[in-house]
């Protein structure tokens, strides 16, 4: 290919890269929405006719016949989030909604395990239907980060560099030093969160537990089993509000599902509309920790 067929390809790659961007915008405004997380930031970019002649030059010193067509990144996305959980989250919802295809093979997840140099994130290769005839499959390399991993690539200077065998040992060790701190500032402030939203609901339910519950005993007419039976419901959901916070995994889980279910039990919702509305809000909260992405 040469650079006036690579024109001519242009405009349908691009439109490729809009096609993602919009739609991580659609889920980015439902986020801020429901959940109030900070905004994202999602960019794209084409590679250049330059850089793709660059590219294919250092490869072939490796790979003799290396050529365009073995080019995966010709379209690239990425988008900043505000958690390492929040990308997880989008990972997942991307691969359950089939909202792309994605091809495993050409996709990595750096988040847990980080590259050589440091570098965390996540790598989907996605197939996007272009929308113009006749609609050909075009891939386009999603990159999802956090907003601290992101500043780690700003901070090391790790773009500036092609292959990791370019960076000096030095340089190196450092940018995997700096990736670990910002990864425990990241860990910590996940915690940090969590114990906040926790602290914040356990105050909301005793409040209610006292206001909505225990002082309806002077009521007249109010059989006091049913007071008894419904303050029970409500520290059970403040502690299974608790065990999502502090857990993680299918006990996060399984503490959310039990969760849901109480704040359906008549006993909390039904003749007392601050209560109910006060556990909506409970389950709103954790969910927004738990799922994350909807």
């Amino acid at each position: 290919m040469n650079q006036s067929e690579w024109k001519a390809r242009e405009p349908d790659l691009i439109d490729a890269g809009q096609i993602v961007v919009q739609t991580l915008r659609t889920i980015a405004a439902r986020q801020r929405s429901t959940h109030g997380v900070v905004p994202w930031t999602i960019e794209t970019r084409v590679k250049e006719w330059q850089s793709i002649e660059a590219k294919i030059e250092r490869k072939k010193k490796v790979d003799p016949i290396y050529a365009f067509e073995r080019i995966t990144d010709l379209v690239g996305v990425r988008v900043v989030v505000e958690s390492a959980g929040s990308a997880r989250a989008l990972a997942h919802y991307l691969r359950c909604h089939a909202v792309f295809e994605i091809v495993d093979g050409r996709s990595e997840d750096f988040s847990t395990t980080p590259r050589q140099d440091g570098y965390r994130g996540i790598h989907l290769m996605l197939l996007v239907e272009g929308r113009l005839p006749p609609k050909l499959k075009y891939s386009v390399e999603l990159q999802i980060r956090t907003i601290l991993q992101h500043q780690w690539s700003i901070l090391s200077y790790s773009e500036f560099y092609k292959k990791l065998s370019e960076i000096p040992p030095s340089l190196l060790a450092r940018m995997r030093a700096l990736s670990d701190i910002l990864n425990c500032a990241e860990i910590e402030s996940e915690e940090l969160r969590c114990t906040r939203v926790l602290d914040e609901c356990s105050v909301e339910l005793r409040e209610q537990l006292s206001t909505s519950v225990l002082e309806r005993l002077d009521s007249a007419g109010i059989d006091p089993q049913v007071i008894g039976k419904a303050a029970l419901k409500l520290l059970e959901l403040e502690r299974q509000v608790r065990r999502a916070l502090v857990s993680d995994g299918d006990s996060r889980r399984r503490a959310y599902e039990a969760i849901c279910e109480l704040i359906k039990d008549p006993l909390l919702v039904d003749g007392n509309q601050g209560l109910a509305k006060s556990v909506e809000n409970v389950a709103e909260r954790v969910r927004a920790i738990v799922e994350r992405i909807s």
